[in-house]
C-alpha cells in the first residue's frame, strides 16, 4: 500500500498489523508489537522483505520492496480484492467488486470517489491527499492514515467510524469530546511529521474523555494529559507509548493511571519541579526520551529517578553534568543509552567501575566532552560505541578497544584529527592481537 521506493517505518509498519487484527491469538505470552517485529523479522530472512535502516542496537528501523516483489504483491492484492492502489498508472475499476483497503495518492485521487467505501476497512493517504470530507461512506473503517495532510477541523464524520482502531492526522488544537465515541481505537498519532519544535509551539488539547477509552494501546501527540479527575481504575492500562508530553504531567497520580506503559517521551523545557522522580513508578517503562528545546535548563541528579526495568535512555538538550551520570550507569538492566545535542554539560567524563553492567550500544552527538577517562572494566558489555560530532573529543581511550564484547567504533561529524587516530590505532592493535570481529568506520572532517 506505501508508494513505491518508499521507506516504511517498521514502528508505523508495526501499529498498522496492530491495528488490522493480524496478530491476534498468536502467543498470549507476548506483546502483539512483539509477534509483530518476530514476523517482520521471519519476512526478511525469506528475503522478501529488504532491510533499509537499522537502529543502533541491530533491530530494523525501516524497510522496503523489491519492485518486482512489490508488483507482484500488488497483482495478487488486487485479484484478490485484498487492496486496491491508486497511483499513477494504477487506478482499478470497481466494476471488478468491493474492495477492503485502498491507498491513495495525489495521482490516484480522481478515482478515489468511484470506489464502494461500504466494505473499505483501510484507507492510507500519501503526498498531501486529504479524505475528510469522504469519511461518511466508510461505516467499516478499522484505519485511516492521513498523517501527511494538516486539517483545521475535525469533521463529524470521523466520530462515527464506531471499528477505527487506527487514525494518523495532523490536527492542532483542541480535540472534541466526542473522539470517546470512537470505543475501539487503539492507535491514536496527532501529528505524523517530525516537526516537533513546530507542534511544540502548538500544543494539542485532548478531552479528560480520553481515559475512557481502554483500548488505547499508542498515544502520541504534543501536549499534556487531562487531569484525571473522577477517574478512578487505570482506564488506560493497555497504553504502551505515549509521547510528546509535557514533564508537568508526571504526576504520581497520572503516572499510576498508566501501569503498564512501555515507551515515553518527555519534553522537559522550562523544568521547574520534581515530577521527573515519579517515573520509578511505572514499573514497565523500558524506553524513555528526555528532550528540551532549550540547552540552559536547570538539570541534575536529583530530578530524575528512573525505574530499574529500563532498557533504552535518550537524553537530548538535557545537561545533566557529566560527574552526576551515576544516575543513569547505575541502571542495572540499560542496553542503549543516547546523548545528543549537548546532553551533558561539562568537559570531562569519568565513568567507574559498577557502572553501565549492560550496555550494549553508546551513541554521543553533537557535544563538547573533551576528555574521556574510562576502563574496559566500566563497559563490560559494550558492542557498538558512535561519536557523531565530538569535535572537540581528544580521543579514545585504549582501553576502550579491550572490551571483549566490542563489535563496532564509529567516528562521523566533525572530529579533530586524534580522535580519528586513535579510533585506527584502536583497529590496528586489536587486529595485532588477532580480534577481527572488531570494526572501526571513520567518516569524520576537520
Amino acid at each position: 500500500m506505501f508508494p513505491e521506493d518508499c521507506e516504511v517505518r517498521v514502528s508505523k509498519l508495526i501499529k498498522l498489523w496492530v491495528a488490522e487484527g493480524f496478530l491476534r491469538g498468536r502467543n498470549k505470552f507476548k506483546s502483539l508489537e512483539d509477534a509483530a517485529v518476530e514476523c517482520l523479522e521471519d519476512l526478511v530472512r525469506r528475503n522478501l522483505v529488504l532491510v533499509t535502516k537499522r537502529k543502533c542496537d541491530g533491530r530494523i528501523k525501516s524497510c522496503s520492496l523489491h519492485d518486482l516483489m512489490r508488483d507482484l504483491c500488488i497483482r495478487e492484492a488486487h485479484d484478490d480484492k485484498f487492496l486496491v492502489n491508486l497511483s499513477r498508472g494504477r487506478a482499478i475499476s470497481t466494476q471488478r467488486g468491493n474492495q477492503l483497503r485502498v491507498s491513495v495518492t495525489s495521482s490516484g485521487l480522481p478515482y478515489f470517489s468511484k470506489l464502494y467505501g461500504l466494505t473499505i476497512q483501510t484507507i492510507l493517504c500519501f503526498h498531501g491527499i486529504s479524505v475528510a470530507n469522504m469519511l461518511e461512506g466508510f461505516r467499516l473503517l478499522r484505519v485511516l492514515d492521513a498523517g501527511d495532510v494538516y486539517v483545521s477541523s475535525l469533521p463529524d464524520q470521523l466520530f462515527d467510524l464506531f471499528y477505527l482502531a487506527y487514525l494518523a492526522i495532523c490536527y492542532l488544537g483542541r480535540i472534541p469530546t466526542a473522539i470517546s465515541k470512537l470505543r475501539n481505537l487503539e492507535i491514536l498519532s496527532l501529528h505524523a511529521k517530525n516537526e516537533w519544535m513546530h507542534f511544540r509551539l502548538h500544543s494539542i488539547r485532548l478531552p479528560q474523555e480520553i481515559w475512557t477509552m481502554t483500548r488505547l494501546r499508542h498515544l502520541v501527540f504534543y501536549g499534556r494529559l487531562p487531569n484525571p479527575e473522577g477517574i478512578t481504575s487505570s482506564s488506560l492500562e493497555n497504553l504502551q507509548t505515549l509521547s510528546i508530553v509535557s514533564h508537568s504531567m508526571c504526576s504520581e497520580w497520572i503516572l499510576r493511571m498508566i501501569p503498564n506503559l512501555k515507551k515515553l517521551e518527555i519534553d522537559c523545557s522550562d523544568y521547574h519541579s520534581g515530577v521527573l522522580n515519579n517515573l520509578v513508578h511505572l514499573r514497565q517503562l523500558e524506553d524513555v526520551k528526555l528532550r528540551s528545546s532549550f540547552t540552559n535548563v536547570f538539570c541534575h541528579k536529583d530530578i530524575f529517578t528512573f525505574p530499574r526495568t529500563l532498557r533504552k535512555l535518550t537524553l537530548s538538550r538535557v545537561p545533566l553534568p557529566w560527574e552526576e551520570m551515576t544516575i543513569v550507569g547505575s541502571l542495572p538492566n540499560l542496553r542503549v543509552l543516547k546523548l545528543t545535542h549537548w546532553a551533558c554539560k561539562g568537559s570531562t567524563w569519568q565513568t567507574s567501575d559498577g557502572e553501565f553492567p549492560k550496555l550494549e550500544f553508546l551513541v554521543i552527538e553533537k557535544s563538547y566532552l573533551e576528555d574521556w577517562i574510562a576502563e574496559s572494566s566500566h563497559f563490560p558489555m559494550l558492542k557498538g560505541l558512535v561519536l557523531d560530532e565530538c569535535w572537540q573529543l581528544a580521543e579514545i581511550t585504549e582501553d576502550i578497544g579491550e572490551i571483549p564484547t566490542l563489535e563496532l567504533i564509529e567516528v562521523k561529524g566533525k572530529a579533530r584529527t586524534s580522535l580519528v587516530e586513535s579510533a585506527k590505532w584502536i583497529l590496528e592493535k586489536q587486529q595485532e592481537w588477532g580480534n577481527d570481529a572488531l570494526q572501526v568506520r571513520c567518516m569524520a572532517h576537520r
